[in-house]
């Protein structure tokens, strides 16, 4: 009996352990930024990343995008109408490596900044994928749980249905 109570036991550990959630919490302010810590998180994707943001200039948050892009792994961006007009986006670069990307006109701003990584892991919050956040007191919320990663997913496949193709510039 008792063995059976700790098999039990131990089975319905091994089981909850495997899909345990978190959430962390990151702050940023001048010389303290968490670019690198989003960069490492997208950096764990296997599958997908699905980006929504405001704003979109960060050289290392492309270039680990892009790296995965090249690598097979499936990067799809939505971001705010402001970028088509911003020298220093990054949609041209985005554009040039046939990231699939999209323009969210519908708002008068589309102010989301949200990764969704392989359907497990969010990471939102007010930094926005902007080398000028480096000089920000900012912050970022990253959730690994798949239930709530489901209804960021659903949030930004809504938002893809409405948006559009990039102009050309």
């Amino acid at each position: 009996m008792k063995f059976t109570i700790l098999l039990t036991v131990f089975l319905f550990t091994a089981c909850t352990a495997s899909q345990s959630s978190y959430t962390k919490v990151y702050f940023s302010e001048p010389g303290a930024d968490v670019e690198d810590t989003i960069v490492n998180y997208i950096r764990t994707a296997h599958n997908q990343v699905l980006v929504q943001a405001y704003g979109f200039t960060s050289d290392a948050i492309f270039e680990v995008l892009d790296s995965l892009h090249q690598n097979g792994v499936e990067v799809s961006v939505l971001l705010d109408k402001s970028n088509e007009t911003s020298a220093r986006s990054k949609l041209k670069s985005l554009k040039k490596e046939k990231i699939t990307t999209m323009i969210d006109d519908k708002p008068a701003i589309a102010h989301s900044k949200i990764i969704i990584i392989d359907g497990a892991i969010v990471i939102t919050g007010s930094y926005n994928w902007t080398e000028h956040s480096k000089k920000n007191v900012e912050n970022i919320v990253v959730i690994s749980d798949p239930d709530i990663a489901e209804k960021y997913i659903d949030e930004w496949n809504g938002r893809e249905e409405v948006s559009r193709l990039p102009k050309r510039r």
